[in-house]
């Protein structure tokens, strides 16, 4: 009687169709995840659009102009990838005041705050 190897064992016995094996199964794998996310992206895309068509229409948007606005709308990839890392939302307050802030604006800024204090203060109370 034969004995069964397990399946890894197996794999490795087949020595270049195994390799090959390994990377089509880490190819669909890696396929399915990227697919997966992306119809995530889309639904939630989809959803948004959704919204944005109901809030055009009961603020007195007519429907074939809501419509003919927003049909061709597509989400950018690139213009996701670069929101999700705006330095704003990547950086510490301060590590965005160092890196990204002029000193010129800080210093505009501070003296915009002294010329304003007496206001701000009486607001802020």
């Amino acid at each position: 009687m034969m004995q069964k190897k397990p399946f890894t064992a197996a794999i490795r016995a087949e020595g270049s169709m195994g390799t090959r094996f390994t990377a089509m199964a880490m190819a669909l794998l890696i396929l399915t995840v990227w697919s997966t996310a992306r119809a995530d992206e889309n639904s939630k895309f989809n959803t948004w659009l959704a919204n944005l068509r109901s809030e055009a229409l009961q603020s007195g948007i007519r429907t074939d102009i809501a419509d003919a606005a927003l049909s061709s709308i597509q989400p950018l990839p690139r213009v996701i990838e670069l929101d999700r890392k705006q330095p704003e939302f990547t950086m510490t307050f301060d590590e965005y005041l160092g890196n990204v802030v002029p000193r010129s604006r800080v210093i505009k800024g501070l003296n915009k705050l002294a010329e304003n204090r007496e206001l701000l203060t009486k607001i802020g109370a």
